[in-house]
């Protein structure tokens, strides 16, 4: 019998290979539709676009090194960008970003600006209420990141550790309040780790979260 870990992974492959033919389809339509409602068609594609990075994401898994493109990148900017898109989407809560400057990295556009996003809905997610989330963007020597700190559930010291492992989802976590696969800090920490960075954490329960995500300054 395979164990869990095995089962996880076909299970993954499977579900990415299942979801692959309704989002063409939904890519068909909304090809139709946009000399019609440019606008909506316009928002929809963000969205098909971020679930077929999921999809790409679950096929990957642990199945080597993704073959990206790398090309330079200001990582604050893509940083800033996150926050206005979701800032826009949720008027509700507060996001506060900061950032001193350029962050010059090389990387894959499209999967650093998902990871940034991962880490803000993490913590919007496990921050319920009108918690503040603050993202700040930092250099330190040859090193540059992001630090996304939240003022929610935190996580139980014993399993910090596991943030950012495939399917890990804490014990303090209750998939009826914050349902969820355990998918989007481990996409972040692969791409952390495809760019020569790291993503790490810090937590307080009932205190909340914080998570850098760090990689090498270009030229540093």
């Amino acid at each position: 019998m395979p164990d869990d870990a095995d089962y996880k992974v076909r299970f993954a492959d499977l579900v990415a290979h299942e979801l692959r033919t309704p989002v063409q389809a939904m890519q068909g339509y909304l090809e139709a539709a946009r000399p019609r409602e440019p606008e909506l068609v316009s928002l929809l594609q963000d969205q098909l676009d971020r679930l077929s990075r999921v999809i790409g994401a679950l096929a990957e898994a642990d199945g080597g090194p993704a073959q990206l493109g790398f090309a330079p990148a200001d990582l604050a900017v893509l940083a800033r960008d996150a926050v206005d898109e979701l800032a826009a989407r949720r008027p509700d809560r507060k996001l506060v970003f900061q950032s001193n400057g350029a962050l010059p990295v090389r990387g894959n556009h499209e999967r650093l600006s998902q990871a940034v996003h991962d880490l803000l809905d993490n913590a919007l997610k496990f921050s319920p209420g009108r918690q503040q989330v603050a993202l700040t963007a930092f250099a330190d020597g040859k090193r540059c990141g992001v630090r996304v700190v939240d003022q929610g559930i935190g996580v139980p010291a014993a399993e910090i550790a596991q943030l950012g492992q495939r399917w890990f989802r804490a014990s303090n976590a209750d998939s009826r309040m914050y349902p969820g696969l355990g998918l989007g800090l481990a996409m972040a920490s692969e791409t952390a780790r495809l760019h020569g960075g790291t993503l790490r954490f810090e937590s307080e329960l009932k205190r909340g979260t914080s998570a850098v995500f760090e990689l090498p300054l270009q030229g540093g």
